[in-house]
Protein backbone atom coordinates (compact mmCIF):
# COMPACT_ATOMS: atom_id res chain seq x y z
CA UNK A 1 0.00 0.00 0.00
CA UNK A 2 1.30 3.43 -0.85
CA UNK A 3 2.01 5.78 2.07
CA UNK A 4 -0.32 8.43 0.66
CA UNK A 5 -3.20 5.95 0.54
CA UNK A 6 -2.44 4.74 4.08
CA UNK A 7 -2.46 8.32 5.37
CA UNK A 8 -5.82 9.03 3.74
CA UNK A 9 -7.15 5.79 5.13
CA UNK A 10 -6.05 6.55 8.70
CA UNK A 11 -7.84 9.89 8.67
CA UNK A 12 -10.99 8.25 7.34
CA UNK A 13 -10.74 5.43 9.87
CA UNK A 14 -10.43 7.90 12.75
CA UNK A 15 -13.54 9.75 11.59
CA UNK A 16 -15.47 6.52 11.14
CA UNK A 17 -14.52 5.27 14.60
CA UNK A 18 -15.56 8.57 16.17
CA UNK A 19 -18.94 8.30 14.45
CA UNK A 20 -19.28 4.62 15.36
CA UNK A 21 -18.63 5.30 19.06
CA UNK A 22 -22.05 6.89 19.40
CA UNK A 23 -23.73 3.73 18.10
CA UNK A 24 -21.72 0.93 19.64
CA UNK A 25 -19.51 -0.01 22.54
CA UNK A 26 -16.25 1.12 20.90
CA UNK A 27 -13.82 3.16 22.94
CA UNK A 28 -13.25 6.78 21.95
CA UNK A 29 -9.60 6.33 22.86
CA UNK A 30 -9.05 4.23 19.74
CA UNK A 31 -10.40 7.02 17.55
CA UNK A 32 -8.31 9.62 19.38
CA UNK A 33 -5.17 7.48 18.98
CA UNK A 34 -5.74 7.00 15.24
CA UNK A 35 -6.35 10.74 14.85
CA UNK A 36 -3.17 11.54 16.79
CA UNK A 37 -1.07 9.19 14.66
CA UNK A 38 -2.63 10.69 11.53
CA UNK A 39 -1.61 14.17 12.73
CA UNK A 40 1.90 12.93 13.52
CA UNK A 41 2.22 11.44 10.04
CA UNK A 42 0.98 14.70 8.49
CA UNK A 43 3.46 16.73 10.53
CA UNK A 44 6.40 14.61 9.42
CA UNK A 45 5.47 14.03 5.80
CA UNK A 46 4.62 17.28 4.08
CA UNK A 47 6.68 19.77 2.17
CA UNK A 48 3.80 21.90 0.91
CA UNK A 49 4.12 25.54 1.97
CA UNK A 50 0.37 25.81 2.61
CA UNK A 51 -2.05 23.81 4.75
CA UNK A 52 -3.80 21.09 2.75
CA UNK A 53 -7.34 19.79 3.24
CA UNK A 54 -7.85 21.97 6.32
CA UNK A 55 -5.36 19.82 8.25
CA UNK A 56 -3.23 22.18 10.33
CA UNK A 57 -0.11 19.99 10.34
CA UNK A 58 -0.18 18.98 6.68
CA UNK A 59 2.27 21.68 5.64
CA UNK A 60 5.97 22.38 5.74
CA UNK A 61 7.67 23.24 9.00
CA UNK A 62 8.08 27.02 9.37
CA UNK A 63 8.78 29.33 12.31
CA UNK A 64 5.03 30.01 12.58
CA UNK A 65 3.65 26.51 11.97
CA UNK A 66 2.15 24.52 14.87
CA UNK A 67 4.58 21.63 14.45
CA UNK A 68 6.95 22.30 17.36
CA UNK A 69 4.12 22.80 19.85
CA UNK A 70 2.41 19.62 18.62
CA UNK A 71 5.62 17.58 18.84
CA UNK A 72 6.41 18.89 22.34
CA UNK A 73 2.97 17.90 23.63
CA UNK A 74 3.13 14.56 21.85
CA UNK A 75 6.50 13.69 23.42
CA UNK A 76 5.02 14.25 26.88
CA UNK A 77 2.00 12.12 26.03
CA UNK A 78 4.08 9.34 24.46
CA UNK A 79 6.15 9.12 27.63
CA UNK A 80 3.00 7.82 29.37
CA UNK A 81 2.20 5.16 26.75
CA UNK A 82 2.53 1.50 27.63
CA UNK A 83 3.03 -1.23 25.05
CA UNK A 84 1.57 -4.60 25.97
CA UNK A 85 2.27 -7.90 24.20
CA UNK A 86 -1.18 -9.21 23.29
CA UNK A 87 -0.09 -12.86 23.47
CA UNK A 88 1.58 -12.76 26.87
CA UNK A 89 0.16 -9.64 28.47
CA UNK A 90 3.74 -8.55 29.26
CA UNK A 91 4.69 -4.87 29.35
CA UNK A 92 7.15 -4.41 26.45
CA UNK A 93 7.36 -0.62 26.59
CA UNK A 94 11.10 -0.50 27.21
CA UNK A 95 12.14 -3.06 24.59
Amino acid sequence: MKVKVAAQLSSSVASAIEAFVTFANVTIYTAEFVHLIDELFDSLNSSNPQVLNHKRLKCALTPNSPHLEFWSKLLIEMDQWKLIDLKTGADITNR
